[in-house]
């Protein structure tokens, strides 16, 4: 095991203690002493970076660096943020090394938490809503229903073309 691997193992308490019951004798031959069940190693740690293509991380953990593999599981956006947001990653102790399982959110995540200011930054976002989808702010409204009917509320509302803008309905009502 590598120090910084060791560090990581020690700073959650992994070490057994196995002094209680050395020598003591015991009344019957079938009495053996069952060892309670290996729980993983996790911790928490910085990353450095990663490269998709060989499934490897770069951690740093208590001032070391440690080579990490991905789990096929954890989108590399996750990793991407994770780094960007400066926030740790949860990585496991398997046989051959440490595997990254997760990463650890330190920020609101939108459509879970609340938040002051979220950001989508996509090529493309899709909201799926069976009935109605609803976008308000204030006094300002705009209501999506599945009848097809798009509903806008607000003092002013402005519509803008640097084209022709048209407006195409059977019946249009101004004023």
């Amino acid at each position: 095991m590598a120090i910084a691997d060791a560090k990581i193992a020690g700073s959650i308490g992994l070490e057994p203690d196995t002094s209680a019951d050395e020598g003591a004798p015991t009344s019957d031959a079938r009495a053996v002493r069952r060892a309670a069940p290996a729980l993983p190693a996790i911790a928490a740690v910085r990353i450095e970076g990663f490269d998709e293509a060989t499934g490897k991380a770069v951690l740093r953990a208590d001032g070391e660096v440690v080579g990490a593999a991905i789990d096929p599981a954890v989108s590399v956006s996750v990793l991407r943020t994770a780094i960007a947001r400066e926030e740790r990653v949860i990585v496991e102790a398997h046989d051959t090394g440490w595997v990254v399982i997760g990463a650890l959110r330190t920020a609101a995540t939108p459509g879970v938490d609340e938040g002051d200011e979220f950001r989508i930054k996509a090529g493309r976002v899709t909201i799926d809503a069976n009935h109605e989808l609803s976008f308000v702010t204030g006094a300002a409204s705009l209501v999506l229903r599945a009848y097809g009917h798009v509903e806008t509320l607000a003092e002013n509302i402005t519509t803008r073309a640097s084209s022709m803008h048209k407006i195409i309905g059977r019946m249009i009502r101004l004023n």
